[in-house]
C-alpha cells in the first residue's frame, strides 16, 4: 500500500523547516505573506492540501525542490 501523499508532504515540510532552523511562524515571516502561519500549520498537520502556487513559494523559501516534498524515502 502506498503512503498518502498529503501525509508524506506534511512530514517532509516539517523536516525541511526544522533543517533550516525555522518555526512555523518564522517560515511564514520569511515568506512575507505568500503563505500564512495558519496555512503552514494546516499543511504540516495534514489538515489541508497545498496548491501548486503555494508549493512553489514554500519550496523556494526552504531551498528545496518540489520533488523533495513527495519523496517517501527517509531523510
Amino acid at each position: 500500500m502506498k503512503p498518502n501523499p498529503k501525509i508524506i508532504f506534511s512530514k517532509r515540510l516539517e523536516q525541511a523547516r526544522k533543517m533550516r532552523g525555522l518555526t512555523l511562524r518564522g517560515l511564514a515571516e520569511q515568506m512575507k505573506g505568500a503563505v500564512t502561519y495558519a496555512s503552514l500549520h494546516k499543511y504540516e498537520t495534514g489538515q489541508s492540501a497545498v496548491t501548486a502556487a503555494r508549493l512553489y513559494a514554500i519550496a523556494t523559501a526552504l531551498g528545496v525542490t518540489f520533488d523533495y516534498f513527495y519523496d517517501d524515502m527517509p531523510v
